[in-house]
């Protein structure tokens, strides 16, 4: 699976796996906002972080396949070739884990999704939740639409949109 576009949604993959009790490793992604996942109901005790996985963050992801649920590989703008791939989905097939892939490119993905923001919705502090009403610098972002395209390797497309709201603070 690869993941491109407004880390929205990979927040809540991440939260919702590791919330559920499983385990989440994340490769190559010093300025994630962990806050953010456990704002979102995920566990920090069940997520191993590598930040800064060297010279082969692919290798690296390998090796956090054989104990955890889901692998999250950024690869920071890198192509992974497709031989190297074939031997990565194999590994998954036998530990029966879930590569989650963004930041490049990785040929022979089974699903490729991506999001992106379509509004804001605006929380006041003002008089409207509408974003082309607020005063500039009052008031909070209370939630968004995110716009969703789904792909498979055969590329059929679903699209959809998903309004995300806030729960906390002036909700």
């Amino acid at each position: 699976l690869t993941v491109d576009g407004a880390r929205s949604v990979l927040l809540a993959v991440i939260a919702s796996v590791s919330g559920a009790g499983c385990q989440v490793g994340l490769v190559g992604m010093p300025h994630l906002n962990l806050g953010a996942v456990t704002g979102l109901g995920g566990d920090l005790a069940r997520i191993a972080t590598v930040p800064e996985p060297g010279v082969d963050p692919v290798e690296v992801a390998g090796v956090l396949l054989d104990g955890m649920d889901l692998v999250v590989l950024d690869l920071a703008g890198a192509a992974v070739p497709p031989a190297r791939t074939r031997v990565m989905m194999g590994r998954l097939r036998k530990q029966k884990s879930v590569l989650l892939i963004t930041g490049g490119s990785w040929p022979g993905a089974h699903l490729r999704l991506v999001t992106e923001v379509v509004t804001y919705r605006h929380l006041p502090g003002a008089d409207s939740a509408d974003l082309a009403t607020a005063r500039p610098g009052v008031g909070r972002i209370g939630g968004m639409t995110l716009r969703l395209t789904v792909a498979d390797r055969g590329a059929r497309r679903v699209v959809g949109e998903i309004e995300m709201r806030t729960s906390g603070y002036g909700a």
